[in-house]
C-alpha cells in the first residue's frame, strides 16, 4: 500500500490538472485546493514543476507529434485521469468507511450511555425500596421493643402484686394460726374455770345438809 503523503497527493493533483486543463491552468491555489494541502508544499510542487517546465523550453523546438503520438498521448491522458478518479474512488470509500465506523461507535455509544442512565435509575428504585423497608423495618423493631419494655413492665408489677399477696397470705396464716391457738385454748381455761366452783357449791351443799340435820 502506497504512503499517501502530502506531497504525493500535492503530485496527483498537478498531474490531474495538467491532464485535464493543460498547463497554463496550474496554479498554487488550485493545487493547495485539489490536495488539501499546506500553502508551503502546494508551492513547493508548483515551482519545482514550473522549473522543469522552464528547462524544458529552453531546449531545441521539437518536432510537431505524429499522430501515434497524439493518441499514446491522449490515452495516456486518459490513464492519468482514471488513475486520479480511482484514487479519489479509494478515498471516498475510506471516508465514508470511516464514517461509518465512527456512526456505529457513536451509535454504541448512545445505546451504552442509555443503559448506563436505565441501570442507574433501576438502581436508585432498588435504593428507594430498600430504604423504605429498613423504615418499614426500624419502625417495627422499636414497636417491638416498646412491647417487650411494657411487658417486661407488666412482669415485674405482677411479681411485685404477687410478692405482695404471698406477704399478705403469709400474715394472714399468721394471723389465722394465733386466732386457732387461741380458740383452742379458750375452752380449757374455760373447763378449768367451771370445775372449782362445782367444789365449793358441793361444800356448801354439804354444809347446808349437816346444819339442817343438825337442827
Amino acid at each position: 500500500m502506497a504512503v499517501d503523503s502530502p506531497r504525493a497527493r500535492t503530485e496527483r493533483a498537478l498531474a490531474e490538472l495538467v491532464a485535464t486543463e493543460g498547463p497554463r491552468a496550474v496554479t498554487v491555489a488550485r493545487i493547495r485546493a485539489a490536495a488539501r494541502v499546506d500553502q508551503s508544499v502546494a508551492a513547493d510542487v508548483v515551482r519545482q514543476w514550473r522549473s522543469t517546465q522552464r528547462v524544458g523550453a529552453t531546449d531545441e523546438v521539437a518536432a510537431p507529434a505524429t499522430e501515434d503520438e497524439t493518441r499514446a498521448f491522449e490515452a495516456l491522458r486518459a490513464i492519468i485521469r482514471q488513475a486520479v478518479l480511482t484514487e479519489r474512488a479509494t478515498q471516498d470509500d475510506a471516508v465514508n468507511q470511516a464514517a461509518s465506523a465512527a456512526a456505529e461507535e457513536a451509535e454504541e455509544a448512545r445505546q451504552m450511555t442509555i443503559r448506563i442512565a436505565e441501570d442507574l435509575e433501576k438502581e436508585k428504585a432498588t435504593t428507594a425500596e430498600q430504604a423504605t423497608t429498613i423504615a418499614t423495618l426500624q419502625a417495627e423493631l422499636a414497636a417491638a421493643t416498646a412491647e417487650a419494655d411494657r411487658l417486661r413492665d407488666e412482669v415485674t408489677h405482677q411479681r411485685e402484686v404477687a410478692s405482695t399477696a404471698r406477704e399478705e397470705a403469709a400474715e394472714a396464716r399468721g394471723k389465722l394460726f394465733v386466732y386457732e391457738q387461741q380458740a383452742t385454748a379458750q375452752p380449757a381455761q374455760a373447763t378449768e374455770s367451771a370445775a372449782p366452783t362445782t367444789d365449793g357449791e358441793q361444800s356448801a351443799a354439804t354444809t347446808t345438809t349437816t346444819s339442817k340435820k343438825k337442827a
